[in-house]
């Protein structure tokens, strides 16, 4: 018996013990160090842990004992997805660990991540460029690494000691997510980064030193961000004295225990050393933090001397466009006057010209700036990254790849930066101004990109285009002086994944006092010559007040950092049929404790089928539907809440109905079309009315064989405009719900003029119209090619009913001899009708509640009903496809509301685990 939806329900199993050698020092292996990730397997959507270890999930164990019982042998490789994705982030290792792996042992995890890319299901695109992704791991839940920004295979090298991670004789777990990155290059999140091998060795702990650790929560600063905070763990014994060169001097005193930490400025690329001295011995430790006198403001388009991220030019559109739609003007995030307004993302890649062209010449990219890159002081660099140039006469209708010579002009608020004439070769313009000299200013600011002229054709024209590779605008703000009691506040990031670190970043009159909210406290000791970073990992979402206090005047600003809530939320097939009902809806969300989750169209709250911020459903819409996931996250002084949204399509599976003519490109099975008739027409001679068999009003009446094809004309025309198609429908195919897919094949077109006995093969243009009972299903002007046109339709959209139906199709102008008049014709291949039959189906049947009574030891599903129906639970030790035993086959409806509840009686012999499901009988 086949049931179309389910809920499952787990409860805990008991664990044994079970030791674990810990004579090798290799704890676990798993994959080849082969460079390919073929020994896995393709990822298949989050599940929820603490899954199974005989089946493909996100959870993956090693021999050993858990809460889900004991695991004789290693899982197959096979079950453990072979990359991280947007769509599916999160892998989780278990394997035991031994007295003998903790004692004296320090644990080292080797993680080797390789060949990046994107895949974007709702687009159904994917690509091969590496992109960024953001990458974090757990170990026990305690975060052994977070790495923003991966662009090229990384292999990364642990080394951490069992009491970091509370590691425990028996079972741990090792978490790898991705958090994030852009490798379609939309400012999504949509990509992937596959595995090679992952490793865990357990080996003796090194002797201790003096500097156990010396490091940076930098590598990189900016004259935008210009702070980093050293840290340091030293031997704990109190007689060491520390000290830090480049004019730092001695740290002793901020070493508590070991350790410290100092905030320091940069103003260029630094090395740092930190001497640790004490009773016997001295040693070194170095750390170095490049500096980029430029930060990056905004970047469009990826250095891959390709412009396949863009769009083929479209022509030229006027100003000021608008960030949703392709055209001649690019929007950067920010706020713009009206009819623009604020612009919340920046607008997709795909919609900014590929190329700067003769037809096309010119494109604008809006951008805002802040007070302080706005600045007189302010040093802005602008690179143009040209190359690809060619030719295109679309008079001539012919092209070129010869790079042929362009002229480029490049304005910055209608300041001319750059004109060059003549560029024969791929160009890279870097061009570096002051904020003063382009008129820049705090808000919008424009860059116009003009190509002016040039030949690339060789015929003394303009023809000609020239592509991108990208686009980007850097800022130095180092010489802008701090005057003002806050002059910035802004965080690194402003939308965050959960556990994410990031920073605060200030800039100050530097002889103010600088406090932050939300329990920082005072910050004047990360504040250097006005400027300051701090470290935060919020929890939730957060505004934090940055508090200047300068004499007696005193001076607040805020920053929110929105910590995301739903992570992700998909279907893992885009459609569903009556043959294939069921779609499974995979949801992540913020692991915090206290989230709460539920979904729209009658599922209603999931978090019990959440687990560690992962859960799914399984659905069966009867239509296609769009499903709203909400998340609620405790805060005060409001709770977080954030929704995203999946659309599961109904795709109707159609059988014939009937079919007027053969798909061969012909229209030898008509006739010549000879003039108008009225209708009804008749079944038995040639007119403008067909007729398949079935039962009319009178004067027809039943006519038992479908018309002969030659009584059809073979085209509509100017002359004669109009087919009218005449056919029966029962009454399950008239049900609304039904669907109807309509299809005509209309091929080649041309002209007669009977006033001046002359003809034409055209095509020229035509504008048709069909109507089914009187309602339009198509409108299509100015046809001008051969065109098969594929109308569906839902027999209430167009008042489909029992018995006759017509489908009128009209030739309503055109003109097809080009002399201003409607002349012309254009004939029909073939016409065809299927049906996909209404099942009387009411939407998907989902257990909406399951709540256990450990008194009464019963558990109770409620699911939606109807009075008359008929339900069979069944309940299940493995989850296996023949392993469901029937629990109770009549489960009868509550005669009085919509739902139904059942509740089974717990033996206490029940296996562990157990599962049961309900499922609605024919």
């Amino acid at each position: 018996m086949k049931h179309p939806n389910c809920l499952i329900m787990m409860l805990l199993a008991v664990t044994l013990a079970v030791p674990v050698s810990s004579d090798a020092a290799n704890v676990f292996t798993l994959g080849v160090d082969d460079g390919s990730q073929a020994e896995f397997s393709q990822e298949n959507g989050p599940q929820a842990g603490p899954g199974a270890a005989d089946m493909f999930d996100d959870d993956y164990y090693f021999a050993g004992s858990y809460g889900i019982g004991v695991v004789a042998v290693d899982e197959n490789w096979k079950n453990f997805d072979r990359a991280i994705a947007n769509n599916d982030p999160t892998n989780r290792i278990h394997f035991n660990l031994a007295d003998g792996n903790i004692t004296g042992q320090e644990l080292t995890l080797t993680v080797d991540l390789y060949a990046g890319g994107w895949w974007d299901a709702v687009a159904g695109a994917g690509g091969g460029t590496y992109g960024t992704h953001d990458v974090s791991i757990n170990f026990n839940g305690n975060n052994i690494l977070t790495q923003s920004g991966i662009v090229a295979d990384t292999f990364s090298v642990l080394t951490f000691s069992p009491a970091e991670v509370n590691a425990v004789a028996g079972e741990n777990v090792i978490e790898i997510t991705r958090t994030g990155g852009d490798s379609k290059g939309d400012g999504g999140n949509a990509g992937w980064i596959q595995f090679d091998y992952i490793a865990l060795d357990s080996n003796p702990a090194a002797d201790p030193t003096i500097i156990q650790t010396f490091t940076s929560n930098k590598e990189v600063a900016s004259s935008l961000s210009p702070t980093a905070t050293l840290s340091w763990q030293v031997d704990a014994d109190p007689g060491i004295t520390v000290s830090i060169d480049n004019d730092i001097g001695d740290v002793t005193a901020l070493t508590n225990d070991g350790s410290g930490s100092i905030e320091v400025r940069l103003s260029e690329t630094t090395t740092y050393t930190l001497t640790a001295t004490n009773a016997n011995d001295t040693e070194t430790a170095t750390v170095s933090i490049a500096f980029q006198v430029y930060a990056e403001l905004w970047r469009i388009g990826a250095d891959d001397n390709s412009q396949a991220e863009f769009s083929q030019e479209n022509g030229p559109q006027a100003a000021p466009g608008s960030p949703t739609v392709f055209d001649d003007d690019f929007y950067l995030a920010g706020s713009y006057p009206a009819p623009v307004n604020d612009v919340e993302t920046d607008e997709i890649w795909k919609n900014l010209d590929r190329a700067i062209a003769n037809n096309d010449p010119a494109n604008r990219i809006h951008f805002n700036l802040g007070a302080l890159q706005a600045a007189p002081e302010s040093q802005l660099r602008l690179t143009v990254d040209l190359d690809h140039g060619g030719w295109w006469d679309a008079v001539a209708e012919a092209g070129g790849a010869g790079y042929g010579t362009h002229d480029v002009t490049v304005d910055f608020n209608g300041n001319n930066i750059y004109n060059q004439t003549g560029i024969v070769a791929d160009t890279t313009v870097e061009l570096e101004f002051s904020a003063d000299d382009v008129s820049a200013t705090e808000g919008e600011n424009i860059i116009e990109i003009t190509r002016t002229g040039g030949d690339s054709k060789g015929d003394g024209g303009e023809a000609g285009w020239i592509q991108f590779d990208y686009l980007s605008l850097e800022a130095d703000i180092s010489a802008v002086p701090l005057t003002d009691p806050i002059s910035s506040f802004t965080a690194s990031k402003e939308l965050i994944q959960p556990g994410q670190t990031i920073s605060l970043d200030w800039r100050v009159d530097p002889s103010a006092q600088v406090s932050i909210d939300q329990g920082i406290g005072n910050v004047d000791a990360q504040t250097i010559n006005g400027v300051g970073s701090q470290q935060i990992t919020p929890k939730a979402n957060t505004i934090y007040t940055l508090t200047s206090v300068r004499g007696a005047e005193t001076e607040t600003a805020t920053v929110t950092v929105t910590v995301d809530l739903a992570l992700s939320f998909a279907s893992d097939v885009a459609a569903v049929t009556s043959e294939s009902p069921t779609a499974r809806l995979s949801w992540s969300v913020d692991p915090a404790p206290g989230v709460i989750v539920s979904i729209d169209n009658n599922i209603g709250d999931v978090t019990a089928l959440t687990a560690e911020g992962s859960g799914f459903i399984d659905v069966s819409p009867t239509a296609t539907t769009t499903y709203t996931l909400t998340a609620t996250r405790p805060n005060a002084p409001a709770n977080d809440t954030e929704s995203s949204t999946a659309t599961v399509e109904f795709s109707l599976i159609y059988s014939p109905l009937w079919i007027i003519g053969n798909d061969d490109g012909s229209q030898a099975e008509f006739s010549q079309e000879n003039g108008p008739q009225p209708a009804p027409g008749s079944p038995f001679i040639f007119d403008d009315d067909f007729y398949l068999a079935g039962t009319y009003p009178d004067p027809v009446g039943l006519v038992e064989a479908d018309e002969v094809w030659t009584n059809l004309d073979r085209a509509i025309a100017n002359n004669d405009p109009t087919n009218r198609i005449h056919f029966n429908l029962d009454a399950q195919q008239a049900l609304p719900a039904s669907g109807i897919r309509l299809t005509v094949d209309l091929i080649a077109a041309g002209w007669w003029d009977a006033g001046a006995a002359a003809a034409g093969a055209g095509p020229g243009t035509h504008d048709v119209s069909i109507n089914f009972n009187g309602n339009n299903i198509l409108t299509k002007t100015a046809i001008v090619a051969n065109t098969v046109e594929v109308m569906t339709f839902s027999a209430s959209d167009v008042n489909a009913v029992a018995g006759e139906n017509i489908i009128e199709i009209t030739r309503t102008g055109g003109d097809s001899k080009g002399d201003g008049g409607n002349a012309g014709w254009i004939q029909f291949d073939y016409i065809s009708a299927e049906i996909s039959e209404a099942t009387g189906g009411s939407g998907p049947f989902l257990i909406t509640n399951v709540q256990y009574d450990q008194v009464l030891n019963q558990l109770s599903l409620t699911f939606p009903s109807t009075a008359g129906q008929f339900f069979l639970i069944e309940t299940s030790s493995s989850l296996k496809k023949n392993e469901w035993d029937e629990y109770d086959d009549s489960v009868e409806a509550e005669e009085i509301g919509n739902a139904t509840t059942y509740i089974i009686q717990l033996t206490g012999n029940e296996v562990d685990p157990f599962f049961v499901r309900a499922g609605l009988l024919p």
